[in-house]
């Protein structure tokens, strides 16, 4: 396996959209609604091709300018981090297989002595600099500079690889012509400028799915992606985990509150439930949701209705527990139906 091919393949977990050619040698990547980002192993990234969906018609991506540059510099930055990872380890493959003995302290020597250099390291960049910088990567101008002892993580954690301040910055710079041309063309101006104004209170970023601006006919809706709920949670000093799972009604009648989405298809659906733990509370706050509320018989709801109806209990359960971080953020499945909230109440452990 090549390691382009491998370096595709890890992010993958990052960015479930990424698509491997089957000749391993090119990949694809939605940027926007319009655009798509292909890839491939024998050119530098200011030569792969930004293609518009309709027209086919490709553009290099060192020409490409507005939101979607930046969404493909964000991509660039984490592509070459996956990259040089991939390269490490297959050195290390290499050197196995040739019979050296690859212990601790050779691979820690060469970053002990990168640590040492990066100390002489002087003011932090600005927000212009770093974008100069990711612009000379992605051009081929410079070679990307890591720091080993920064990136011992796991896989599901690499989000956190996008900067924080160019993420923001992203989310600043935001307009509402922006979400007009890429994110929902249908919205009036005023619709887009209250959703322009949600994402900047609440810090969203729609170019990464955290929220999304649904338009059916003349009813406009504005939703926060899962991924949303569950990083802000994970982010909050005061969250302590949570449980989650289906209600089945037995042939007698009786309710079971089963953790997960495992049913079998003879079982009955009716609901869905999740425990919210909080560090300064005695008792979990729990959110329970009847199916028949929210159930369209259409999409998801008809091929995954145990996994959308727990993610309804889920959501609503953060909402209460963390009122000042979740207040008026709905999920897309809560809108689909009306927003009705659950029943909620507190139960001893």
């Amino acid at each position: 396996m090549s390691v382009f091919e491998k370096t595709v393949k890890d992010l993958q977990g990052l960015y479930p959209d990424l698509k491997l050619d089957e000749s391993g040698k090119s990949a694809s990547k939605p940027v926007t609604t319009a655009l798509d980002l292909v890839l491939y192993e024998e050119k530098t990234p200011a030569e792969w091709e930004a293609v518009d969906k309709k027209t086919k018609a490709a553009t290099l991506v060192k020409d490409v300018t507005g939101v979607p540059k930046l969404i493909i510099l964000e991509f660039v930055s984490v592509f070459n981090e996956f990259k040089e990872e991939a390269v490490k380890k297959a050195s290390i493959e290499n050197l196995k297989e040739g019979g050296f003995d690859i212990s601790d302290e050779p691979v820690k020597a060469p970053e002990e002595a990168e640590n040492k250099a990066e100390e002489v390291i002087q003011e932090p960049l600005s927000d212009a600099e770093k974008l100069e910088i990711l612009e000379a990567i992605m051009n081929g101008e410079i070679e990307p500079v890591r720091t080993p002892a920064k990136r011992e993580r796991q896989v599901q954690k690499m989000p956190a690889v996008i900067p924080s301040d160019m993420r923001s910055k992203q989310i600043q710079e935001l307009t509402i012509q922006d979400i007009k041309d890429y994110i929902c063309p249908t919205a009036t101006e005023q619709e887009a400028f209250m959703f322009l104004k949600l994402c900047q209170a609440r810090n969203l970023n729609p170019f990464l799915n955290e929220a999304y601006l649904i338009k059916y006919g003349d009813k406009t809706t504005m939703t926060v992606g899962k991924e949303a709920f569950m990083r802000r949670a994970e982010a909050h000093p005061q969250f302590d985990g949570f449980e989650a799972g289906i209600i089945i009604q037995k042939p007698d009648g009786e309710l079971e509150r089963r953790e997960g989405t495992f049913m079998l298809k003879n079982e009955t659906l009716v609901g869905g439930w999740a425990k919210i733990y909080r560090k300064d509370r005695r008792q979990p706050f729990v959110s329970e949701v009847a199916l028949h509320e929210y159930d369209l018989k259409k999409a998801l709801w008809i091929q995954k209705p145990a996994t959308m109806i727990r993610k309804v209990a889920i959501v609503q359960g953060k909402r209460e527990a963390f009122p000042s971080e979740f207040g008026g953020m709905y999920d897309k499945a809560e809108v689909d139906t009306g927003m009705i909230d659950a029943e909620y109440m507190e139960v001893e452990a």
